[in-house]
């Protein structure tokens, strides 16, 4: 049987953090691994405005990579 991680990511934001994302002022939240931290994966959301009528591969996309901690 093989084993598959589930990340269930619940993430915050204020109105001014959703005004900053539909103004285009931020639009990447990373969460990156540090010893204080039980993963060793680097997370990276990107966050954009769509359409309301908006394919699924437009509204998302997951793109797996590696990378080494001495790119931090």
């Amino acid at each position: 049987m093989n084993t598959a991680k589930a990340y269930n990511i619940e993430i915050g934001l204020t109105p001014s953090d959703i005004q900053a994302i539909l103004d285009g002022e931020m639009s990447t939240l990373h969460f990156l691994p540090t010893d204080d931290t039980d993963y060793e994966d680097k997370i990276s959301v990107h966050l954009k405005p769509i359409s309301e009528d908006a394919t699924l591969s437009e509204q998302m996309n997951l793109f797996v990579d590696t990378w080494s901690k001495k790119e931090l």
